[in-house]
C-alpha cells in the first residue's frame, strides 16, 4: 500500500491542459487540510454511465467533474491533499468482465493523477466486487504493489455487503497488508422510491449497515489489522453503540474493542450535534476532515468547515483537519488518545409499553405468544407520568380486519385503565396508518375520548407511500401529541431496520410537504437512540428540498436572516428516546 509523503516542499505542477497549481499556497493557511473523501468522475466513466441512462441518483444529477475543478476547489478551500475515489455508482453492473475493465481503467486513471500530482493526491482503488477473483487480481496490481493508498468498498453492490462471506479472501489479503479501507454508502433498489430522502437520510444508515455487516460476519475479529474509514461520520454508529448496550451487551463490547481501527470522516456530518454524538463513541484522533466534492459545492464545504470549528476544541482542530489523516496515510504511528468510556447512563425512555390484561383473550384468539406481551402493572411504571403505548409486533402479521378490531379494543381498554389510575400515566391511542379507513376512525375515536392523551401512530410498512390528505387533515384537527412508533421495536437499530421507523417518518413528512399541515403538533419519536438528531443538519434540508418543488428562497431566508433552519429545528425539538 502506498505511503503518502508529508513533505511541504514547494512544487509547481502543470497539467496537460496548461492549468497550474502551487502547493506552497497551502502552507500559509492555519486550516491546512487533508480531504479523505474527494471523488473523481473521468470522462470515460461519465460516458459509460450516460450510455446506460445513469444520469441521476435519487433525483440528484451526476455532478460535472474535471481535474481543474478539483484543484481550484482544493486551493480555495485550503486543502493540501485529497484522497480520491471513483464516484458512485462504482464499477459493477452485473457483468464481471465489464467490471474488471472499468476498474482497471479507473484505477489507471487515478494512478496517473497520483503520480503526476504526487503532492496533491492519493487514492483508493475501485475493485470489481462481488467478482472476488477479479477483485483480488486488481488489489494485488494497484494496492499491494504500492501504487494506491487503500481501497474503497461500497456499502452494497448487487446485494453483497462488505461482510459477505465470499469476500474473505480479499479481507485476508487486506489484513496482511494492514490496508486502509474507505467504506462509502451506495443506493439500493429499496431506497430508490424515497427520492431525496435517500441521500439526505437513508444513505447514512447504509454506511452503518456496512459496519454492522462486518460485525455480523466476524470480520472485525478475524481481520484486526485493517484500518477503516467510514464516510459521513459512520452514519448512526454512535446510536448503534448505545442501542447495542441496551439490547446486546456482548456485541456492544466487541464494537467497543474494535474502535481503535475505526476512523470517521466529516462530510455531511459536521454539526455540533453530530460531532458530539460521535465523540461519545470515538476520540478526535479518529475523526478525519472530508468534503464529498464534487457532490457538494464549495460554499457547502465552507459551511461544514465552520460547523466543524464549532464542534471540536481548538487544540484538536489541526489533528482533525490534517494530522490524523497524515498519520494514517503517511506511515506514522497514529496518536493514541484515550477512547471515551461507553458505560454512560442510558437515556430515560419517553414512553413505555403496556398491555391491559383484559385483552388476554383477544391475544389468545390471534394465536400470539403471550411471551412477547408486556402486561400493564402500575408498580412497574416509570416515575413521573409515563406515556403508555401498545407494542405487539406479531399483530401486524394478521389480517387488516383483525388488526383493526384489536386496536379498537386496545384503545378502549387503555382508556379505561387511564380513568381508573387517574394521573398515573398518559394513554396514547393506537392508529394504523396502513389502513386509511381504520386510521380515520381511530383518530376520531381517540380525539373524543377524554382519557386518551395522545396518538401513537404506526406508519405504513412502505413509507415511500404518501399519507392521504384525509389522514393529514384528521391529525391536524385532532390537535393531540403525536408519538411515532415502529411496528416492531425488537432488536437493535440498523441490525433491525424496522426499528428506525420514526426518523424516516418525519423525514418523509418534510420531503412530501405533508409537514405543512402538521407543524403545530408536538412530535415524540421513539426507539431512535438519537439518530434523527445526529443527522438533523442534512435530513432537515428536506424541509426545503421538497419532492414537488424546492424552496431555495425559504432556505436562504431561514439560513441568512433567522439563522434557524425549520427542518433541523423540527428534528432537534422533538422529544425522543
Amino acid at each position: 500500500m502506498a505511503v503518502l509523503s508529508t513533505s511541504r516542499t514547494i512544487t509547481r505542477v502543470r497539467s496537460t491542459n496548461g492549468f497550474t497549481t502551487e502547493s506552497s499556497r497551502m502552507s500559509r493557511d492555519p486550516l491546512q487540510k487533508w480531504d479523505v473523501q474527494h471523488h473523481f468522475l473521468p470522462g470515460f466513466y461519465a460516458e459509460f454511465l450516460a450510455e446506460r441512462g445513469m444520469l441521476k441518483f435519487a433525483d440528484m444529477p451526476l455532478p460535472k467533474w474535471s481535474l481543474k475543478k478539483s484543484l481550484v476547489a482544493m486551493d480555495k478551500l485550503n486543502i493540501e491533499r485529497a484522497l480520491l475515489s471513483l464516484s458512485l455508482p462504482g464499477v459493477h453492473f452485473g457483468d464481471d468482465s465489464e467490471a474488471r475493465e472499468l476498474a482497471r481503467q479507473s484505477n489507471d486513471f487515478l494512478i496517473d493523477l497520483c503520480e503526476t500530482y504526487s503532492d496533491r493526491f492519493g487514492g483508493y482503488a475501485s475493485l470489481p466486487l462481488p467478482d472476488i477473483d477479479g477483485a483480488l487480481a486488481e488489489y494485488d496490481r494497484v494496492v499491494a504493489s504500492g501504487k494506491l493508498n487503500g481501497v474503497i468498498l461500497l456499502s452494497n453492490v448487487n446485494g453483497y455487503s462488505p461482510g459477505d462471506e465470499s469476500y474473505r479472501p480479499l479481507f485476508e489479503r487486506m489484513n496482511r497488508d494492514r490496508a486502509v479501507v474507505f467504506v462509502h454508502p451506495a443506493p439500493t433498489d429499496a431506497i430508490e422510491p424515497y427520492g431525496l430522502t435517500g441521500p439526505m437520510y437513508l444513505w447514512f444508515l447504509e454506511t452503518t449497515k456496512a459496519l454492522a455487516s462486518l460485525m455480523a460476519s466476524g470480520f472485525h475479529r478475524d481481520y484486526p489489522d485493517i484500518r477503516y474509514i467510514f464516510a459521513h461520520g459512520g452514519g448512526a454508529v454512535a446510536a448503534l453503540a448505545e442501542d447495542l448496550r441496551r439490547c446486546q451487551p456482548d456485541l456492544a463490547q466487541e464494537l467497543a474493542d474494535w474502535r481503535s481501527q475505526l476512523y470517521f470522516d466529516t462530510a455531511k456530518f459536521a454539526s455540533p450535534e453530530a460531532i458530539s454524538s460521535l465523540l461519545t463513541f470515538t476520540s478526535t484522533e479518529h475523526i478525519l476532515f472530508s468534503t464529498d466534492i464534487p457532490w457538494v459545492s464549495q460554499s457547502k464545504v465552507r459551511y461544514w468547515t465552520k460547523e466543524l470549528l464549532k464542534s471540536i476544541r481548538e487544540k484538536n482542530v489541526e489533528a482533525v483537519f490534517r494530522n490524523n489523516a497524515q498519520n494514517l496515510f503517511g506511515g506514522n504511528k497514529p496518536s493514541a488518545g484515550p477512547l471515551p468510556s461507553l458505560q454512560r447512563e442510558l437515556r430515560t425512555e419517553v414512553h413505555q409499553h403496556a398491555m391491559p390484561r383484559t385483552l388476554t383473550h383477544d391475544i389468545d384468539a390471534l394465536s400470539i405468544d403471550v411471551a412477547e406481551v408486556r402486561w400493564f402493572d402500575p408498580a412497574k411504571l416509570a416515575s413521573g407520568t409515563p406515556r403508555i403505548v401498545m407494542d405487539l409486533p406479531s399483530l401486524w402479521e394478521r389480517s387488516k380486519e383483525e388488526i383493526r378490531a384489536f386496536l379498537d379494543r386496545y384503545n378502549s381498554e387503555i382508556s379505561v385503565l387511564a380513568n381508573q389510575h387517574n394521573g398515573l400515566f398518559e394513554a396514547f391511542g393506537s392508529v394504523d396508518l396502513e389502513d386509511e379507513d381504520a386510521a380515520l376512525a381511530q383518530i376520531k375515536e381517540c380525539q373524543g375520548n377524554p382519557h386518551i392523551s395522545g396518538l401513537c401512530l404506526f406508519p405504513p410498512s412502505n413509507q415511500a407511500r404518501h399519507l392521504t390528505d384525509a389522514i393529514l387533515d384528521a391529525l391536524k384537527a385532532a390537535k393531540m401529541s403525536v408519538l411515532i412508533h415502529p411496528r416492531d421495536a425488537r432488536g437493535t437499530i440498523v441490525f433491525s431496520e424496522a426499528k428506525l421507523t420514526a426518523p424516516l417518518f418525519l423525514a418523509q413528512l418534510m420531503y412530501t410537504g405533508a409537514i405543512d399541515k402538521l407543524r403545530d403538533l408536538p412530535f415524540i419519536l421513539t426507539h431512535t437512540c438519537g439518530v434523527h438528531r445526529h443527522l438533523a443538519d442534512t435530513a432537515g434540508a428536506l424541509f426545503y428540498l421538497r419532492e414537488q418543488k424546492w424552496n431555495m428562497l425559504g432556505l436562504l431566508i431561514d439560513f441568512l436572516i433567522f439563522r434557524r433552519m425549520k427542518g433541523e429545528a423540527l428534528l432537534l425539538d422533538a422529544e425522543w428516546d
